[in-house]
């Protein structure tokens, strides 16, 4: 989804009632002729919620996860 710079984008999927964000972190950068950008996700499932840090790059117009790691709680 396109949002501002920085911005949260909300996500659902309605068949599972998951649903979170996806947060831009930090500015894009090229990565093997690719440019990519790291996230924060929230993935909210009822009363539960994860939080996780990624990174994704482009693939033609598409957005490819590479990584995807839960956060630890403090």
């Amino acid at each position: 989804a396109r949002g501002a710079k920085d911005a949260s984008v909300p996500w659902e999927n309605p068949r599972t009632g998951a649903r979170g964000t996806v947060t831009p972190i930090a500015s894009a950068y090229a990565q093997n002729g690719t440019v990519c950008q790291d996230f924060l996700a929230s993935y909210v499932r009822g009363d539960r919620e994860f939080w996780y840090h990624g990174g994704a790059c482009r693939n033609g117009r598409v957005w490819e996860v590479r990584d995807l790691r839960p956060l630890r709680r403090t």
